[in-house]
């Protein structure tokens, strides 16, 4: 196991700091954090994520919210019905707008505009209102083929519109991009976007495509040797004798666990492909004969005996219900003394201007999950029968939420 460099111990003290205090340590682009001082690391994921800024002003725009508060601030139901959105989802929006400028919390309960927010208002002088839609709309799908653009030296628009951009002007209305090009469609449904773009859920979506299914799970991985490091050095799995890895994907997570508890035996759980897949990476792996890979569905059960039942990255990908399932599932397997260990980045309370806010919109578009306040898991844990007996936070983002049976 490749233990984690010590250089990387500021870029997760960074991160850590940055969510836990609400974004206010790791400052703009507005909602994005940025600082010269920032590991390497820090600033090319805050590049790439751009796109969800720009997705996010683009569904702001389009159903005009700054022109509904341009009389007088008003409250996330009356916006709701105005835009004929959810409420529930419309306030993931306002709350990542607010994570960025656009608006600011007034009144208790009402959104008011920014200055800069004014800006989106369509009949203000100066408006750019039409540029961010433009923007959102047709421009975000053609510089999805910029690759093909910098391969060919031609213009990648005809290839994906079927005309070049003038031509196609004429013929057509708007476009969407991908999954986050439809985070309209997800705050006007509250539904994920995903399936409508892909054709399947997520994870349906990368059992089916080996390609993109292979680099998620390696994605998955390298972000899991990260986490389980900071994991490791902030909680004790000191006296369990069985940890099951819920959803763990190719097992990186649990391998760290069990290389460093050598009495400990495992379990890994995820989808039959990809069980199929960490078979093969786990072949030579020092921990292999303590680790016992099983497919299967964790929303229908979980394997029984476990002293402890870890699920790193999994919990906000679900939605309440079938969140609570899963930890239901884990409840009624373990043993009497067992555990559930969720690992998850923990929103904060009350006016949230984080970074935290744009991740809460990208598990609504990409699986219809979301992410928690340590208010929201209190009650998901009491609604499967558990209870949070711990929360320990570590240098990354993360924490380390604890949960036994309700005695």
């Amino acid at each position: 196991m490749r233990r984690l460099p010590f250089r990387l111990l500021p870029l997760l003290r960074m991160l850590a700091s940055g969510l836990r205090s609400g974004g206010r340590d790791l400052k703009p682009l507005p909602g994005m954090p940025r600082t010269e001082a920032a590991p390497a690391p820090v600033q090319l994921l805050q590049m790439t994520m751009g796109a969800w800024v720009t997705q996010t002003i683009y569904v702001a725009a389009k159903l005009r919210i700054a022109d509904l508060l341009s009389e007088a601030p008003k409250s996330c139901d009356e916006m709701a019905a105005a835009t004929l959105t959810p409420a529930h989802s419309l306030l993931r929006l306002l709350q990542a707008i607010r994570s960025l400028g656009i608006v600011e919390t007034v009144e208790g309960d009402k959104f008011a505009l920014t200055a800069v927010g004014r800006s989106l208002q369509a009949e203000r002088p100066g408006s750019v209102r039409a540029m961010v839609l433009t923007l959102g709309e047709i421009h975000y799908d053609a510089w999805g083929s910029l690759l093909r653009s910098v391969k060919t030296g031609t213009a990648a628009f005809p290839s994906v519109f079927g005309a070049p951009l003038f031509d196609h002007l004429d013929r057509n209305g708007e476009i969407h991009y991908d999954a986050w090009g439809s985070l309209l469609r997800s705050v006007q449904t509250g539904t994920a976007a995903f399936p409508s773009v892909f054709g399947a859920p997520l994870f349906e979506h990368l059992d089916r495509n080996r390609e993109a299914g292979e680099t998620f799970h390696e994605a998955m991985t390298d972000l899991s040797a990260l986490v389980s490091q900071v994991v490791l050095l902030a909680y004790d799995f000191a006296g369990i004798d069985v940890l099951a890895d819920v959803g763990g994907g190719y097992g990186q997570f649990l391998t760290a666990v069990l290389q460093t508890y050598p009495n400990m035996r495992g379990i890994l759980l995820d989808t039959p492909v990809v069980i199929a897949a960490a078979d093969k990476q786990l072949e030579f792996h020092a921990c292999r004969d303590r680790c016992t890979l099983v497919p299967g569905n964790m929303l229908e059960a979980v394997p029984r005996g476990a002293g402890a039942y870890l699920m790193s990255g999994v919990i906000h990908d679900w939605d309440d219900e079938d969140a609570t399932r899963i930890l239901d599932a884990c409840r009624r397997a373990m043993t009497p003394s067992g555990r559930v260990l969720v690992v998850e980045t923990i929103l904060p309370s009350g006016e949230d201007t984080s970074f935290g806010t744009l991740l809460d919109l990208n598990m609504l578009v990409m699986t219809g999950g979301r992410e928690r306040t340590e208010r929201d898991f209190r009650r998901l844990f009491g609604a499967a029968g558990l209870t949070v007996t711990r929360i320990v936070p570590t240098l990354a983002p993360q924490c380390v939420i604890e949960g036994r049976r309700n005695i």
